[in-house]
């Protein structure tokens, strides 16, 4: 299962042009997936550590967790903001948590990523 809320900011969904774009302009290196701290994983690239947040926090625990007990590699795109895992997946991540357009953390909304669409929900106002 997988939170999908329809905003490709930085954080959210990953547009799959950002995605192809990140593939194809080699932009992505290796690093070292640290651990998390609360919702943020952590992750060194070189010398310099960084912190990443996503909306899906449960997803990124999964695959962090994975990625240290396992020492699977993982790639960082500095350009795109994402982050890699061999093993778990594809996270676009913000350095700060923002909710901000996110409607599955508003809905509570969970699909399957085998689904042909995302459940709707009516939005009171």
């Amino acid at each position: 299962m997988s939170y999908r809320c329809g905003h490709y900011g930085l954080g959210h969904d990953n547009h799959p042009i950002r995605s192809l774009h990140a593939m194809n302009d080699r932009t992505y290196v290796p690093c070292t997936v640290i651990g998390m701290d609360g919702d943020f994983v952590v992750f060194q690239v070189g010398e310099e550590v960084h912190r990443g947040w996503n909306h899906d926090p449960e997803r990124l625990r999964n695959a962090a967790e994975r990625a240290v007990e396992h020492n699977f590699p993982a790639r960082w795109s500095e350009q795109f903001h994402m982050l890699r895992f061999e093993r778990g997946g594809e996270f676009g991540l913000d350095k700060k948590e923002d909710w901000e357009g996110c409607r599955a953390r508003a809905t509570g909304a969970r699909w399957s990523a085998s689904a042909r669409t995302p459940p709707t929900r009516s939005f009171r106002r």
